[in-house]
């Protein structure tokens, strides 16, 4: 006969059974969202990669500490700002081939671009990945990309570039309306005009 124990042991390993194979449930659809999201929208796997490469990274570092605090007003758990700046910079860039893609040229010609200072890319893992801010569909990569790339401070994240190149902060202005620096380029005018201002953001150490 069965033991009271043995029975509580046996609820408990059912239902510590029951809890993982839903929770394995859960994470695979997350995935499953993920790398359709992905291909819906005409991304590549690398993406995928990448993102899962971030996270994994900052789980590893921060645990649940990357997750805000609770909100009452929003029950929906959401990263820490720091974290979602972050995981937007890896969305809003390129693979190696993505890029090759987009530019028509291969992915050898991309990576020597990279390595003249003609293009700018983080990485993640071992990968790069080529921000989306520093390309445009008529122009292809933007002009005086090169005279910028220059001047940006070794200790910017890939975040902090992306919010500077394609936020309205930066202090430039066309007939008094503040303009992100990446449409400065686009419009073609003078690239100096950023770098004067990565400069003056450096030396004020912000």
């Amino acid at each position: 006969m069965t033991s009271a124990d043995e029975c509580e042991d046996h609820a408990a390993g059912a239902e510590s059974e029951s809890w993982t194979q839903v929770d394995a449930d859960t994470f695979s659809r997350s995935l499953n969202h993920l790398v359709e999201t992905a291909a819906d929208q005409g991304r590549d796997g690398k993406l995928v990669s990448a993102l899962l490469t971030t996270m994994t990274a900052f789980i590893a570092e921060r645990g649940a500490d990357v997750l805000a605090p609770p909100d009452p007003d929003d029950p929906g758990r959401r990263l820490r700002p720091e974290f979602r700046a972050r995981i937007e910079a890896v969305v809003d860039s390129l693979s190696d081939d993505e890029t090759a893609a987009f530019l028509e040229i291969g992915t050898r010609q991309v990576r020597r671009r990279a390595h003249e200072g003609a293009l700018y890319f983080f990485t993640v893992g071992k990968r790069r990945r080529y921000p989306a801010w520093q390309f445009d569909e008529l122009l292809g990569v933007l002009p005086g990309l090169r005279d910028i790339l220059r001047a940006v401070p070794e200790d910017w994240t890939p975040e902090r570039l992306q919010r500077f190149m394609a936020g309205f902060d930066a202090g430039l202005t066309i007939a008094g309306k503040p303009i992100e620096p990446r449409t400065w380029l686009v419009f073609g005018l003078d690239p100096m005009e950023i770098v004067d201002l990565i400069r003056e953001d450096t030396e004020r150490g912000e």
